[in-house]
């Protein structure tokens, strides 16, 4: 029968449910629910690997939920939870490969994993620990990995975590990896020389890169970067900050997460002054400000973002609204912070039809 636990379908099917659970749930906001859910698929997954041992595929799976896990922990501002189900998820993907040595899945995704690892360690300031990571990923990394990672070191807005000549020696074995016909590869690998003060090869390897490209709004993205190249200046990349100033926000470190928002603003004003995600940096600084007590400061910043992202609402991505929700909670809590009960009420209301829509959808 499809639904015997004897038979290695039914945990599948189960623990794909319970995935399926946990997306929905972050896409409402309700991210303990979702923790939850995640945590469900993970001992459905574990249960099955010691019933199945020899079946690849639940390995595969039972990594993979570790993974989401992670990631949801790590959504929640659960900064140490989060890292230590990073290594779970590791650990259950280096086992999986040693006893699966043909099934390359598994190596894809140690880089994957191993890279968020890096990025979680990078946020809480351990730069040590993450530049060991960091050799220890580019060892084995598929050519996606090696992107990620090498865009990172070219474009973080914290000059702490950037570093140019690991960023070119990156970029250029992902370009390799990818045969030199990837546009995305090629875009990091111009960012990367640009961070090391080689401009004449950013510019010439950005223009091989747009040269590559269909999509005629990608090609306005990479031609922007290209000026760049072409006046001397390095790309920055403002989601680093957008993630950290989130962060801090999140456990209460307003004045902490104030410079972040201001640096992500900044940058992406200039880069993309009509996209949602410069209306969620004005968020991101009109809560610092809040959380500061600066009402008259935040106010503008934080109806200026609304409108923005309001308008924009159809080109955010599922994972990006919740940040129209904190937004429409940040300006409850200004005018009831500053006694204001009317409009207080009206943005509760907003907040309630936001919700509903986002139960209805």
């Amino acid at each position: 029968m499809q639904d015997d636990p004897r038979n290695s379908g039914y945990p599948q099917h189960l623990g794909h449910s319970q995935w399926q659970l946990g997306d929905a749930l972050i896409a409402l906001g309700r991210r303990q629910e979702a923790e939850q859910a995640f945590h469900s698929a993970l001992q459905v997954f574990a249960s099955a690997v010691t019933n199945f041992p020899t079946v690849a595929f639940l390995r595969q799976e039972h990594g993979f939920s570790a993974w989401q896990l992670a990631g949801a922990l790590e959504g929640s501002s659960r900064l140490d939870a989060a890292e230590a189900e990073y290594r779970h998820a590791i650990a259950l993907h280096q086992k999986a490969q040693a006893d699966f040595p043909k099934q390359t899945v598994f190596t894809e995704r140690l880089g994957a994993i191993q890279m968020r690892l890096v990025q979680l360690l990078r946020r809480q300031g351990r730069l040590a620990e993450a530049a060991a990571m960091i050799h220890e990923v580019g060892t084995n990394a598929n050519a996606g990995t090696l992107n990620e990672l090498a865009w990172q070191l070219a474009t973080d807005p914290d000059p702490t975590l950037r570093n140019g000549a690991m960023a070119v020696i990156l970029a250029e074995r992902a370009v390799t990896g990818a045969n030199q016909t990837n546009a995305i590869i090629m875009d990091t690998l111009a960012a990367a020389y640009a961070e090391n003060g080689q401009f004449t090869n950013a510019v010439r390897v950005q223009q091989e890169a747009i040269a590559l490209l269909r999509n005629e709004q990608q090609k306005k993205d990479y031609a922007s970067r290209l000026k760049l190249y072409e006046a001397g200046i390095p790309c920055r990349n403002p989601d680093s900050s957008a993630q950290q100033a989130t962060a801090l926000l999140a456990n209460g470190k307003c004045a902490e997460a104030e410079p972040l928002a201001r640096a992500c603003l900044a940058i992406r004003e200039k880069q993309i002054p009509d996209d949602w995600r410069t209306f969620n940096a004005r968020s991101l600084l009109g809560g610092s400000l809040l959380g500061q007590k600066k009402h008259a400061e935040a106010e503008p910043l934080l109806l200026a973002a609304y409108e923005g992202m309001k308008q924009r609402e159809a080109r955010i991505p599922t994972n990006g609204r919740p940040r129209l929700k904190e937004t429409l909670q940040r300006l409850v809590q200004l005018y009831e912070t500053t006694d204001r009960p009317d409009q207080a009420a009206e943005w509760k209301q907003k907040l309630v039809e936001f919700e509903k829509a986002a139960t209805d959808r």
